[in-house]
């Protein structure tokens, strides 16, 4: 092996034993927060178990291919096929109440925030462009940026958006000039200031370790137009003093962080929570009682000169 090759090595392990204690800080300052609340901090996968989040980002066997397995995954057609049942995890009945739901909460959203008419909006972890062309385009976006770090998923978005439909009582499709699609990892997004009124991440974040994902947020922030926001929609986990704190994918490589390990991770962003909404569980809108809670949060930020 080469020198150069050995100093290439030994920078890359500098740099993942940056990241990890990245991780870690941020997630003994959630621990302290939910153990004010008497919260349980343990966590699981099928086949591990940690005392807290602290512990797991400690653990190399999952933070060497923490992003590597995810792209794997989602890259696999097998696994994930580029149609809405595919990027729905065989859940494709969730589209339709997801779509309702996540309409009404974009409106509430952007009336929260002050803003109306057309507006420009991102669609981080975009998958084929699925919330892209169900919800964003026909609710009033003049342009979307479709970010999908998965080769598969991003080279089927352009059709997929495209191809006209009816979704919920709405005209969707035709609309993919409106849209760049970008590789985009979340991780490593760097969009540029002032470009967006409307981010949308939904059942991406939980791919991000605590540190990147503050770091996600602190970029949204700047990315974003006055009166600008964001939203997360995601699994959520119940919170609790038994209920674990969170749990991971193995398959995935994600974690599905509880309620108040989410939050408190919003809260250090220093973001102002304008709305929140949990999916029905009820009603015509409800998705099925044995998945994940999932719950939406529009966020944005006061302008204090903190960039």
């Amino acid at each position: 092996m080469s020198a150069h090759l050995r100093n290439d090595d030994a920078a890359a392990d500098v740099e993942r034993n940056d990241e990890a204690a990245a991780d870690v800080d941020v997630a003994k300052r959630v621990e302290a927060m939910l153990r004010h609340e008497g919260l349980n901090l343990k966590g699981s996968s099928d086949t591990q178990a940690w005392a807290s989040p602290s512990e797991f980002w400690q653990d190399a066997s999952y933070r060497k291919t923490w992003y590597t397995k995810a792209i794997a995954y989602w890259e696999n057609n097998e696994e994930v096929p580029t149609t809405v049942d595919g990027v729905l995890g065989g859940f494709a009945s969730l589209d339709a109440p997801d779509v309702r739901a996540s309409r009404r909460f974009l409106g509430e959203a952007r009336k929260a925030a002050g803003q109306s008419g057309a507006f420009a909006a991102a669609d981080v972890a975009a998958g084929i462009g699925r919330v892209t062309k169900h919800v964003l385009l026909p609710f009033g976006a003049a342009s979307v940026d479709v970010l999908e770090p998965a080769r598969t998923l991003r080279e089927a978005a352009c059709a997929f958006v495209d191809a006209q439909d009816t979704v919920e009582g709405v005209e969707v499709g035709g609309s993919a000039a409106k849209c760049r699609f970008l590789a985009a990892p979340m991780q490593d997004w760097a969009p540029p200031s002032q470009k967006y009124d409307v981010i949308w991440a939904q059942w991406c974040v939980g791919h991000l370790t605590d540190s990147h994902f503050l770091r996600f947020l602190r970029r949204c922030r700047t990315a974003l137009k006055p009166g600008g926001i964001v939203v997360i929609k995601d699994n959520c986990g119940e919170s609790s003093s038994t209920d674990d704190c969170f749990e991971v994918d193995d398959a995935d490589r994600s974690i599905c962080r509880g309620r108040a390990y989410l939050e408190a991770l919003l809260a250090l962003s220093g973001a102002e929570l304008l709305c929140t909404a949990l999916q029905p569980v009820a009603g015509e809108d409800a998705f099925p009682a044995d998945i994940y809670p999932v719950r939406s949060y529009a966020l944005r930020w006061v302008d204090d000169g903190v960039t």
